[in-house]
């Protein structure tokens, strides 16, 4: 179980993978994209606040609307596209990193993008976050607590 932040240095990194994140509330940020890896799938969380050319550099769909539905940019049509170079290397590295992961993975790893915010994919996103004390019996424990005190009383 990762996360990672995609932002603009992501692009430049020369290694693969950008830095994993803590699995908790406090790593989001409203103008960030994220990259969730579960095993079973990948989820890219698009923050609320996101630059509006990077919003549509990479995805298509309802791009008006806070909720609507978004699908990643083929790179084909990136490249017919091409009027910003930045973001096109943006996007590129963006698949890039898809298709790494995916290789110690099933060959095709759903990719599932929803918004900040989303009234029913947000908490679904969020429930990976096993470092947050919330997410677990009387909010009081991160997982690693937890199982600890489970194994203390087993």
């Amino acid at each position: 179980l990762h996360m990672f932040l995609l932002n603009a240095s992501t692009q430049q990194d020369k290694d693969l993978l950008p830095p994993p994140l803590n699995l908790s509330c406090e790593s989001i940020v409203s103008d960030g994209l994220y990259l969730l890896d579960n095993s079973l799938q990948l989820t890219i969380l698009v923050g609320a606040n996101l630059h509006r050319d990077l919003l549509e550099t990479l995805f298509i769909g309802d791009l008006s609307s806070d909720i609507g539905e978004l699908e990643l940019k083929p790179l084909i049509s990136a490249e017919k596209n091409n009027h910003q170079q930045s973001n096109h290397l943006y996007l590129l590295k963006l698949h890039n990193i898809i298709e790494h992961l995916r290789t110690d993975r099933p060959p095709y790893l759903m990719v599932d993008i929803i918004r900040e915010g989303h009234p029913t994919k947000q908490p679904i996103f969020l429930r990976h976050f096993i470092e947050d004390p919330a997410n677990f019996p009387g909010g009081q424990f991160t997982y690693k607590e937890f199982m600890a005190h489970i194994q203390r009383h087993s």
